[in-house]
Parts: C-alpha cells; structure tokens; sequence
C-alpha cells in the first residue's frame, strides 16, 4: 500500500542522515558509499566474531587472520570476476558464500590446519557479515520487498522501479537479516563442538532462510521448472549440507536415511507441482508491471484530464482508465487523486486485482467488469491542482466510490 506519515517520516531522516544522496553517509566533509560503508563494518565485525569462534574450536588467531584474508579476497576476486562475465556489476550472497568456503578451505588445507574447523570460523563469521550486507540492501533500496501495509518506502532515486517509488515494502532484507543472525548465534554455541558440525548448521539453516525469504522479494526473480534460481541454489546447498553431515556426524544408519530421503524427494515433488499449478500471472510480471504503471503515467499527465476518463491498452490486452478524483469548486489546490480502472475481457478478475496490489492502490474494489483502485497524485506527479482549467468543463465530483461501468461501454472499456 501507498506509504503513511511513518514512511515518509524515514525517508526525511534517511535524507538529513545521508545527505541529498540516500546512497550516501556524510562523514564530516566527505561523503562514502553507503552501502559499502556498511559492507565494510560487517566484515570488522566477522572478524572480532571469527575470531571469538576461533577460540571456542581451538583455531589459532594467526590461522584465523588468514582464512578472513582468504575469505576477503575470494569476495573481489569473484565480484570481478563476476563482473567480467555479464558485464555488470552484482552481489550473490549465496555464491559468495560457496566461494569464500572453497578460498577458506584451501587455505586451511595448505596451511596444515584442521579444514573442517576452520569452516566452522568462517562460518560464523560469515553471519556477521551477509547480516550487514542485507542491511546494506535495506539502506539503499536494493533486494527490496513486495507491496505490503507495514514496511517501508523509497524515494525515486533509490533505483526501484517507478511503480514503486514512495509504496511501502516489507522490509525483506531486515527480516533475513535477524535470521542470520539468529544462525550466527548458535553456530558460535556449537563451534566448540565436533568439528564441522557449525558448518553443517550454518549451511543447513542458511539454506532454509534464504529459500523462505526468497518469496518475500519483490524485484524480479527468473524462474526455472517453478523456482527462482536463487531457490534451486539452496536445494542444492541444503543437499551439500545433508552430504556432509552424513561423513562427519555420527549416528544415521542406512534405514533412517533411505526413509528421510524418501519423505524429502515426495515432499520435493510435491512443492515443484503445486508451484507450477500455481503459476503466476503473466499480468504480475515485473515488465508487464512496469508497462502498466508507465501506461498509467501517461494517460494521467494528459492535458486537460478531468473526471471523464482517458484510456488505452497495454500489450497484454488489459484496458486501462484514467481519470482524476477532484472536488467541488474551490480552493483547487488540494491533493489529487487518481482513478484507474483495469479491464480484460480474456482475464479473470483475480488477475486484474493481483495486478492492483501490486500497484499498491489504496481501496482496490473489484466490480462486475472491472478493478477500481485509487493511486496518490503525487506519485504520478500530480501534486495538487492548482487552477480550474485542469479540471476540464465538468467539475463535478466523483464520488469516493467509482462509479460502475458497463463492459463495453462506448469509450470506456469498449471498442470506442
């Protein structure tokens, strides 16, 4: 939903705090990145925690200091790397974490120290560390959530896509961040214990974290045979994870394995049918999104727009009407409102209102031919309207209720 005074009020603190760039953290005179500043704190404090872990396994500090070194310059070394092959720049956690665990690996086996229980340093250290970096994410507006009543808002800048600009999002990005964290906490309970039994749990519940969190995400995910690429990234970590447990934990025979591995491929199964059963619409894509609030833009800046509507289509063959929700007479510089009605003759109404919260319209009201949602002028860049000739002949008001419409009514949702 459209963001209150809570949302608005984060976002003038987030300006005061970080300067006319939300992307920024004025230190004094100067002006960093923040979300690298952030990155940069997360890694101290791995390190203070790595080495903590290190003292509970019987890691020595020295050791410790060069598997952090290690796990640092696998993190570059793969973003460059990363960056040379699609010709952009960007940060999996998931890959990283996998890579940093191969750099660390080797570097324990070529230092002659324990492989296992320096994974388990990494390990909780690395907690630490993917927490700052989804606070990172939540502080400039990257990896963000979907439409939801509590969350957060963005402004323009922040790099969202502009039907989300000012919309409240769940905040995503802190939810996993308490989750790893809560991963770090027992991981460093455990790290004292048998060797690789804080990586199997790290692994193991970073992997249940990030597959559940993934849902929540609201910028575009890829999907493959009914899961983002991310998801299958888990499966296979969990997997991994389920392997290694199976060498160094004790206590599994070959009965309660085959039993667990049954359940585990049915209930596998079963998810991967009932996803792709329950396939989203094409209407909610992120580009078929983004067409219709670029439509929707469109026809709300049309000279003259009153409270008669304005329409056209989208690709998909939804009908879109615009038209403005204004007062009797004045003072005209009042907020402005705006009435959208979507219509598809070949869609069902439950697609067309999954598409109305996606837009996050306030008071989204499904009719007999239509979805009726209320969208903030300001968003549109309609702040106020400030004389009467916007307003067109007909200054009537509409009332808070959009009225019905036929469905094919001459110039509205018809052939007209």
């Amino acid at each position: 939903m459209t963001g209150g005074p809570r949302s608005t009020t984060w976002i003038s603190a987030r300006r005061q705090f970080a300067g006319a760039d939300p992307a920024l953290l004025r230190l004094g005179g100067r002006r960093v990145p923040l979300f690298r500043s952030i990155g940069i704190a997360g890694y101290y404090g791995a390190l203070l925690v790595a080495l903590l872990a290190g003292l509970r396994a019987g890691v020595h500090p020295v050791v410790v200091l060069g598997l952090s070194a290690a796990a640092a310059a696998s993190f570059f070394g793969w973003a460059l790397l990363r960056r040379a092959i699609t010709g952009r720049e960007s940060l999996v956690l998931l890959e990283h974490v996998w890579v940093a665990g191969l750099a660390v690996a080797g570097f324990c086996w070529a230092a002659g120290a324990d492989v296992l229980r320096g994974l388990d340093v990494l390990c909780c250290g690395l907690t630490v560390f993917l927490a700052a970096g989804r606070i990172g994410c939540f502080s400039v507006g990257c990896c963000y959530g979907v439409p939801a009543a509590f969350g957060t808002t963005y402004p323009p800048g922040a790099g969202l896509p502009a039907r989300l600009a000012g919309v409240r999002l769940l905040p995503v990005q802190l939810i996993e961040a308490a989750g790893i964290l809560f991963i770090g906490v027992v991981a460093l309970a455990v790290a004292g214990g048998r060797p690789g039994t804080a990586t199997i749990w790290f692994l193991l519940s970073y992997a249940v974290v990030r597959f559940g969190t993934e849902g929540l995400r609201g910028d575009d995910r890829p999907m493959v045979a009914g899961l983002s690429g991310r998801r299958w990234m888990c499966v296979i970590q969990a997997i991994g994870a389920g392997v290694l447990a199976y060498v160094v934990l004790p206590g599994i025979d070959s009965r309660s394995l085959t039993a667990s591995g049954f359940v585990l491929g049915a209930t596998a199964v079963a998810g991967l049918v009932l996803t792709r059963m329950r396939r989203p619409s094409p209407l909610t894509r992120a580009d078929a999104l983004d067409e219709t609030w670029s439509l929707i833009e469109r026809l709300a800046r049309t000279p003259g727009l009153s409270n008669q509507p304005v329409l056209d289509t989208t690709r998909d063959g939804v009908r879109v009407a615009v038209s403005l929700l204004v007062a009797d007479g004045p003072p005209y510089d009042e907020p402005v409102d705006v009435h959208v009605s979507l219509s598809a003759p070949d869609r069902t109404q439950a697609e067309l209102v999954a598409v109305g919260d996606a837009l996050a319209g306030r008071a989204v009201q499904p009719g007999e031919w239509a979805v009726h949602l209320r969208l903030d002028g300001a968003r549109l860049g309609l702040a106020t309207i400030a004389e009467p000739a916007r307003f067109g002949p007909d200054r009537r008001r509409m009332d808070q209720t959009p009225r019905p419409v036929t469905p094919y009514a001459e110039g509205y949702f018809g052939p007209g």
